[in-house]
Parts: structure tokens; sequence; C-alpha cells
């Protein structure tokens, strides 16, 4: 089967008409050559070349055809609807302000913004897009839980004003450390797995969290057993997930690994 051809120009490919008919002249002249070289007679030849004409202007018309049905964009990343959009789409308020929560995840947004009218959330879904860094939340003073997984987050940068946060889901982005998380002082619930955590240092302000009683650290390149020892002042840590993780399982530390 023929390759389709390259097109150095994918968002107008009809127009690229030289590119497509350069099958069309290459086979003719090998087809030509092939039957002058055989000594065959000129009407089989003629025969030949027909049939490769033939063959290659139904590939050709199947080409464009396709081409021309599809909806070509510069570049491959699609558009993100706007918030206000996708609230009314999720039945929730036209009113921004009258919403407390927003479901704003899986929506290939690159950056948190055009939030500053919501600003009674209490919840807020913004995981699996392509986020790289926290921001555009600091008006959110009711925000509890934020769901920010499965991004190119790398920093706890932004956080620091969100002091009424209980629950944060950081899992499956590209954090070194927990710099920054000293200032959530209401945080209860912390899923941090699947990231590039891997000192003692790197989660020692967990120990200005009092509060929190559920931390998921699984699935990091932990291989420090220091860390051990930052985990046991936290005095209400009950639930710890450290499994895939270089360093040994510890017990007897007062609360379930």
């Amino acid at each position: 089967m023929l390759p389709l051809p390259r097109n150095p120009n994918p968002h107008n490919p009809s127009l690229n008409i030289p590119l497509l008919l350069s099958p069309f002249f290459l086979s003719l002249s090998l087809s030509l050559c092939l039957s002058l070289s055989l000594s065959v007679s000129l009407s089989v030849c003629l025969s030949v070349c027909l049939s490769v004409c033939l063959f290659l202007s139904i590939y050709l018309s199947i080409y464009l055809s396709i081409s021309l049905s599809i909806p070509w964009r510069r570049g491959n990343k699609a558009e993100s609807k706007p918030p206000r959009q996708i609230c009314k789409e999720n039945r929730g308020y036209t009113t921004p302000s009258l919403n407390d929560r927003l479901y704003l995840h899986h929506q290939n947004f690159a950056k948190i913004e055009n939030l500053e009218e919501f600003t009674n959330v209490k919840a807020i879904w913004l995981q699996s897009n392509a986020l790289t860094r926290i921001e555009g939340l600091g008006h959110m003073q009711h925000l509890k839980v934020l769901h920010l997984h499965s991004n190119r987050i790398s920093s706890l940068e932004g956080l620091s004003s969100l002091t009424n946060l209980d629950t944060l889901n950081l899992s499956i982005n590209t954090i070194e450390n927990l710099a920054g998380v000293s200032a959530l002082r209401s945080l209860s619930t912390l899923y941090i797995s699947r990231n590039l955590i891997r000192r003692a240092t790197d989660i020692s302000e967990l120990t200005e969290c009092n509060n929190l009683s559920v931390l998921d650290l699984s699935e990091n390149i932990i291989d420090d057993k220091a860390v051990f020892d930052v985990l046991a002042v936290l005095p209400n840590l009950a639930v710890l997930y450290l499994q895939k993780n270089p360093v040994r399982r510890v017990v007897g530390l007062g609360f379930r690994v």
C-alpha cells in the first residue's frame, strides 16, 4: 500500500497538489521504463500506464476527500472552554459566586485563570490538565478541597493563602519537596504519591501540619530513613502510605503504614 504523502503544510492540505502528484509521475515513469526495457509492445505499455494512472487517480481522490473533510487547526492543542461555560454545562449556577464546587478536570488547561468571580468555592477539581504551577486560587478563602493530581506541577508555590484547605491531592506530578506546606495549618489529608520526593529534608515542613491525619507518599523515590523521624512527630497522623519506595518499611511508629 502506498503511504500517504507527507504534507509540509498540515493546516491546508489541499494546496499541496505537486506533492500529491509526485507518486503519480514516479509510477508512470517507472512503468514506461520497465515496459521499454522488456521490449513490450506499445499497446501493452500504454495499458500498463493507464492502469497505473487509474489506480493513482483513485488514491489521490480518496486522500483529498479525507483531507478536506477534517477541520484542520493550527497546532495540536485543543481549545479550552472558559470556566463559566464549563460550570453551566455541569449544571452549576450561572452566577459564579453562587457555586461552591467547580469541576474543571480534563479541560486541557495550561494555566489556572479566569476564576476571580468564583469567590465561594469550597471544592475544586483541576486534575488531568496540563498545569505546571499553582496560581489563580488565592481569592478562594473558603476552599477546603483541592484536586490537582495528574498535572505537571513542580512545587507547592501558590498555596500559602489557602489557610482553610483540608484536603490536597497532588499525586502524579513532578514535585521534589514540600516547601510551603507549613502554611496549610488546617490540612488533614495530603496525597503526594508518584512524585520525586527523596529525602527527609524534602518533607520537613510537614512537622508544622499538626492536623495531618492521612498522608500518601507512595511511589516516590524516598531512600532516606530519616523520613521516619519527621513523620514520628506528627501528633495526629493515623494513616501513612509508603508503598513502592526504596526506603525499608518501619513499624511501631504509632500509625498504620
